[in-house]
């Protein structure tokens, strides 16, 4: 899922937007949620309770707090260089105030669905050249995710459970099979456990602990492995 955001103080362009990526996604296949907010300070909220936007279609005139003003706290606050934005405003003068956020594109409202269709695109060749994925089959499709929503995989009979950061997945699959494909990003620390090393925050020599706190122990014969993976991050 890629999580999207749109901040407007104008409801009706919000809607009008939502809208056009509502249409993208069931036009193209792709799995997007897409939050509103009409004040930069709401949004600021929802990134300081944690919510990860791939990619914000920020206005620039607020009452409160300003676009600009936010934009900059995302890049030099939250330290967030990932994230892409969009802005949208009616005017088009704000060139050397946008230069060091490093904006993905800019749009002019009224807004065109044509243009909002093309900035998408190109935001979706770029989020699949940039984040890795992970392909499985449920209920006769396949699927795919970002690696780095996946915490960890755990085997369960002939199915595979994938804890993820919103959810949990259960599909059939070989967990030697999926060990051996993200070998490089994952290591096995106890029979049927699969996890993401980035997601590891905590490590002793008998646990680690997960970024959604789960806690696992780390079986003996998997310990100096383990510890050996670590070691090389």
């Amino acid at each position: 899922m890629i999580r999207m955001a749109v901040a407007d103080d104008d409801e009706a362009i919000c809607d009008e937007l939502k809208q056009f990526i509502n249409k993208f996604e069931i036009k193209y296949g792709y799995n997007i949620q897409c939050d509103i907010f009409t004040s930069c300070e709401a949004l600021e909220k929802a990134m300081d309770n944690g919510t990860d936007y791939k990619l914000l279609f920020l206005d620039i005139e607020f009452p409160g707090m300003d676009g600009i003003e936010l934009s900059k706290k995302i890049r030099n606050y939250y330290k967030n260089m990932k994230m892409q934005i969009i802005f949208i405003s009616f005017k088009t003068d704000y060139a050397m105030e946008l230069f060091d956020i490093q904006p993905f594109n800019f749009l002019i409202k009224p807004l065109k669905e044509e243009k909002v269709y093309s900035c998408l695109t190109k935001y979706m060749i770029y989020y699949n050249q940039t984040y890795q994925f992970f392909e499985y089959t449920y209920e006769n499709m396949r699927h795919r995710i970002a690696l780095n929503e996946i915490i960890y995989f755990e085997s369960d009979g002939k199915k595979m459970i994938m804890h993820t950061i919103d959810n949990n997945i259960a599909f059939y699959g070989v967990f030697a099979s999926v060990a051996e494909k993200l070998r490089s990003q994952f290591v096995v620390v106890k029979r049927g456990v699969l996890v993401n090393i980035q997601h590891i925050i905590k490590i002793s020599f008998t646990y680690i602990e997960l970024s959604d706190k789960s806690v696992i122990e780390i079986s003996r014969s998997y310990r100096n492995e383990v510890r050996d993976r670590l070691a090389l991050q």
